[in-house]
C-alpha cells in the first residue's frame, strides 16, 4: 500500500510540505530580524518568540525585544499578550517609558482615553517622543 502512494506521488510530482523558514538571509539572527521588523506580523512575532530563548541576551536587550514583540502583537490585535509582554518590560528594570506607552496605545485601542493618558504621561516623564506626546493629544 505504502509502494503505491508513493508511486502515485511520483506520477503527479507531489512533493512533501516543508515550510518555509523565517529567517532566508544568513547575515541576520532572530535578534537581528526581530528589530529590523522587515517581516509579515505573523512571522515577526514568532521571529522575535525565538529570538528571545537566547540565554545570552542582556536586559536591554530583552527589553528592546519585549517592545517589538508587545508592539507587533497589538498590531496584530492581540491586545492581552501584548499587555502581558509589555507588563514583563517592568521586571527588567532598563526604563519603563517604551512599556508604558505600549500600554497606553492599548488603554487608547480599548477607548479608555483616560488610562491612556496617564500611561502616556509616565513615558513621556521618563523619555519625551513625539510618538509618545501623540498619545496625550
Amino acid at each position: 500500500m505504502l509502494m503505491r502512494i508513493f508511486f502515485i506521488a511520483a506520477i503527479f510530482g507531489i512533493q512533501p510540505a516543508f515550510s518555509k523558514p523565517l529567517i532566508t538571509d544568513s547575515e541576520n539572527t532572530y535578534v537581528s530580524a526581530c528589530l529590523a521588523q522587515n517581516a509579515s506580523w505573523e512571522n515577526l512575532e514568532q521571529i522575535c518568540k525565538n529570538a528571545l530563548e537566547d540565554g545570552n541576551l542582556t536586559k536591554l536587550e530583552q527589553h528592546n525585544l519585549l517592545e517589538a514583540l508587545g508592539d507587533t502583537q497589538r498590531w496584530l490585535r492581540d491586545l492581552e499578550n501584548a499587555e502581558a509582554t509589555y507588563r514583563s518590560m517592568f521586571a527588567l528594570n532598563v526604563g519603563d517609558a517604551a512599556a508604558n506607552e505600549g500600554l497606553g496605545w492599548i488603554a487608547f485601542d480599548k477607548e479608555n482615553f483616560q488610562r491612556a493618558a496617564e500611561f502616556f504621561e509616565l513615558a513621556v516623564a521618563e523619555a519625551p517622543t513625539a510618538f509618545r506626546l501623540a498619545g496625550l493629544a
